[in-house]
């Protein structure tokens, strides 16, 4: 910058100069310490223009499972300027699609469709959370307590897993169609006026106007333990549920860090391990990529949720092929 003004005007050879240099320098070092930034006058043509921007780190590796939940009305920030992949995924991130699932229905290159993801995550115009299913299995963590400590936290939760009584049957599907390629979910863009962001969205409260309290929404919290499927939980505390959507509830707690997923792993036992170290020459080309999954599964294990998004699909499914396959068992972890 001085460097410029010197040979535009001779500025810093200038006797008359010093006394401007330093003030110039004292008042930047004050206002990118108070204000990040500084706009300082030097004369009728020039003009020291700074900011400090904060250092975000760089964004987790996304897996195709990762599911992107948006904390800003994403189509309000879009304009014609936009990377084409950009635009063309926007209307399938809805809290629900993972994001193989969203490049598959925008027509989009996965790879590209990641990176896009990622700069979002970077930016934090989005967050990511697990895919989730009624079969998931979740537990809290050791910060759930956070939950009673903070009303700001409790209001934003209430604002966001409670839906109008117009909404109500709409949503509930909209949370139990979470599936792996199942077939059953209905894929539709996400509209402006029902957008699921995160920190946009505004219920209109329970039926009859009744709001669960602050103690009640920590005990649904701390209730949810492993070995018990969101399903029976959801079952069991159905009454206290009415009104509420359960896919918004459970990616609060997480997206907050009151819940983490338990994941469950397939694992061969030892002596069927060696009837699948190969494949078949008389496979069906289409059960090729079933059999390298499981070879890598024996070697090395991956979740359900790695393992039905590869293969496309349904835990049901993939269920069923491994038990086909020989013994195994599920590890949660």
């Amino acid at each position: 910058m001085f460097m410029a003004l010197e040979e535009q005007s001779r500025f810093l050879s200038k006797s008359s100069s010093l006394t401007t240099i330093s003030s110039i320098i004292e008042q930047i070092y004050q206002d990118l310490n108070n204000y990040s930034e500084c706009m300082i006058p030097i004369d009728d043509s020039n003009t020291v223009n700074m900011k400090l921007f904060p250092l975000v780190p760089a964004p987790p590796e996304l897996k195709p499972y990762h599911v992107p939940i948006s904390t800003v009305q994403l189509e309000r920030l879009m304009d014609e300027n936009w990377d084409p992949t950009m635009e063309k995924i926007i209307p399938y991130i809805n809290g629900i699609n993972c994001i193989r699932q969203i490049a598959e229905l925008a027509d989009a290159d996965y790879s590209l469709t990641n990176q896009c993801i990622q700069h979002l995550v970077h930016y934090k115009c989005l967050v990511i959370v697990d895919l989730f299913q009624f079969s998931n299995i979740y537990a809290p963590t050791s910060d759930v307590s956070l939950f009673l400590a903070d009303p700001d936290m409790y209001k934003e939760c209430q604002a966001y897993i409670c839906y109008p009584n117009e909404q109500q049957g709409r949503n509930r599907l909209a949370s139990q169609g979470s599936s792996h390629f199942s077939g059953s979910q209905v894929h539709e863009p996400a509209s402006f006026s029902s957008s699921s962001s995160f920190s946009t969205y505004r219920g209109g409260g329970v039926p009859g106007g009744r709001l669960l309290g602050q103690a009640t929404l920590f005990w649904l919290y701390k209730s949810l333990h492993q070995g018990q499927s969101v399903r029976e939980w959801y079952l069991e505390h159905r009454k206290l549920l009415q009104g509420i959507d359960v896919r918004r509830f459970i990616s609060f707690g997480v997206i907050k860090g009151l819940l983490y997923r338990v994941h469950s792993y397939p694992i061969y036992e030892k002596r069927t391990r060696h009837h699948h170290t190969h494949h078949h020459k008389d496979a069906p080309k289409e059960s090729e990529e079933i059999e390298h999954m499981l070879y890598r599964i024996m070697h090395r294990p991956k979740h359900f949720d790695s393992i039905c998004t590869s293969l496309k699909l349904p835990k049901k499914d993939v269920e069923a092929i491994l038990q086909k396959k020989g013994d195994w068992t599920v590890v949660s972890a």
